[in-house]
């Protein structure tokens, strides 16, 4: 019998302790995000990256006020490098909790034509409630 309590007493402690180092649920689940999925050029040369937002958040989300996009990328083997790094302003997007949204484009011209390897976006966003 004794034996057996030990054994249940340090599953009770690995598992406080697994519990503990894991990270919070709800500390990553207030929040909007936003997935790209492709960089491309389209066919007036602007810079567009594409991809979907969704709404991780208990209410729905009306708009994302401001959203920073930086896109790094590569043309061969060397390190990835800022192409472009542009902000989109008030975007009209209305999403409930838990809802993702279909694809968007947000796109500029302030970005040299290069041929894209490898690309990998930054994003920073702020948005607003109903």
């Amino acid at each position: 019998m004794r034996k057996y309590s030990k054994g249940v007493t340090l599953l009770i402690v690995l598992l406080m302790f697994v519990l503990y180092l894991s990270p919070s649920v709800e500390a990553n689940s207030n929040s909007v995000q936003f997935y790209t999925t492709d960089v491309f050029y389209d066919s007036s040369d602007r810079l567009v990256v594409r991809g979907y937002f969704v709404n991780n958040e208990d209410r729905a989300i009306t708009r994302v006020t401001k959203m920073r996009l930086i896109v790094k990328v590569t043309t061969g083997y060397e390190d990835l490098w800022t192409l472009a790094d542009f902000t989109v302003y008030d975007a009209v997007l209305n999403l409930g909790p838990g809802e993702r949204s279909g694809l968007w484009n947000c796109s500029t011209p302030k970005a040299d034509r290069v041929n894209i390897k490898r690309w990998n976006v930054s994003k920073y966003l702020s948005w607003s409630h109903e």
